[in-house]
């Protein structure tokens, strides 16, 4: 059986090192290059997007697999850094608008 003072311990652990990873990030989110790998990251991953209408099965369950990707990576984003978080997902989406925009206009 497992003390309670044994859970508390690995619970304790698993904060500082989540802290230890948060640290780290806003780290990383201080250079260009870094902010640059979390834009790929979450424009690959598709964070804040939602699967089209009329999606199912196997389909569906692909690309919800890889939209809880993308938004898990932006919560953890979120929690190292709210605003940085913002701003590269707000990037994304207006590179999004500004293409369907530009494509709009040469159709």
């Amino acid at each position: 059986m497992i003390e309670s003072s044994q859970v508390k311990q690995e619970e304790l652990k698993e904060a500082v090192r989540f802290q230890e990873a948060l640290t780290h990030i806003r780290a990383v989110l201080t250079l260009p290059s870094g902010v640059a790998l979390f834009k790929y990251l979450l424009k690959e991953f598709e964070a804040g997007e939602l699967p089209p209408i009329g999606l199912s099965g196997d389909l569906l369950m692909d690309k919800l697999g890889s939209l809880r990707a993308g938004n898990a990576l932006y919560d953890l984003i979120s929690a190292a850094s709210p605003e940085k978080a913002a701003l590269i997902l707000g990037e994304i989406k207006k590179e999004k608008y500004d293409q369907k925009v530009h494509i709009a206009k040469q159709g």
